[in-house]
């Protein structure tokens, strides 16, 4: 796979992206299980 990513600057850029997706919808979820529970 390494031709689809010729420039490491990609790679670690799609990185954060996913990350920064995981850390909202984590955060999503979390606020509704405490709303729920409230």
């Amino acid at each position: 796979m390494a031709f689809l990513w010729p420039d490491n600057i990609q790679l670690t850029e799609l990185i954060e992206v996913i990350g920064g997706l995981i850390e909202e919808i984590g955060g999503a979820i979390g606020w509704e299980i405490n709303h729920l529970l409230r």
